[in-house]
Order: C-alpha cells, then sequence, then structure tokens
C-alpha cells in the first residue's frame, strides 16, 4: 500500500466534505463507509499491480513497462516466448524464461 497516496485519498476527501459543508461537527459521526470508498479509490487496481510486477521482469527500451506488457498480451501465439515479441526487453537473467502465456499469468495480468 502507499501510504503517501492512501493520506492524500483521505485528505482530499475530508476537504471535499468541507468544501461542500458536509464535513460533520462530531467527527464520529464521519460516514466510514464512504472514508473507505475514497481509501479504496487510491489503491492500486490489479492491472497496476501486474505492471509493476512486469517492470521486474523487462528491461527498458523503446516502449513502456505497459506497453510490452500489452503487446505480449496481444501477441497471437501464447505460447511464444517473449523475448519473441516485437518491442519487448527481458531483463537478462529471465531471458527465454516465460511464453506470453506464462508470463501473464506469472504477473496476474487478465
Amino acid at each position: 500500500m502507499n501510504i503517501e497516496k492512501t493520506a492524500k485519498a483521505i485528505k482530499d476527501f475530508l476537504v471535499d466534505l468541507a468544501i461542500n459543508d458536509k464535513l460533520p461537527l462530531d467527527m464520529t459521526n464521519l460516514s466510514l463507509i464512504d472514508l473507505k470508498i475514497a481509501i479504496e479509490k487510491s489503491l492500486p487496481t490489479d492491472q497496476e499491480k501486474a505492471i509493476e510486477l512486469a517492470s521486474h521482469y523487462l528491461s527498458d527500451g523503446d516502449l513502456t513497462t505497459e506497453e510490452m506488457v500489452k503487446a505480449i498480451y496481444n501477441h497471437p501465439n501464447e505460447d511464444d516466448l517473449i523475448d519473441n515479441v516485437e518491442g519487448v526487453v527481458v531483463w537478462q537473467k529471465v531471458e527465454y524464461s516465460f511464453t506470453c502465456d506464462e508470463f501473464l499469468k506469472e504477473i496476474g495480468y487478465e
């Protein structure tokens, strides 16, 4: 969990309530459900988590990590090695280790 991003989400939620004159005078009356929703919105999505994990396997190249993952996802042959996908640069320690399908499962990209 990114503490700074969560703290900012809480701050933004409280500021929004204050601006709209909906911040309760007694903070014990603050809706925890609404606060929880604000926090959940600040958390990374499964796809963002997958992209972050992919960055541990893919090297810098002409494409961003997200673009490389999408290229792997869109590759027509899921049994092909990710090394063979145009634009994908694999970290040397894991070269020739993953097929497209295996890689996407490894990082949890759906």
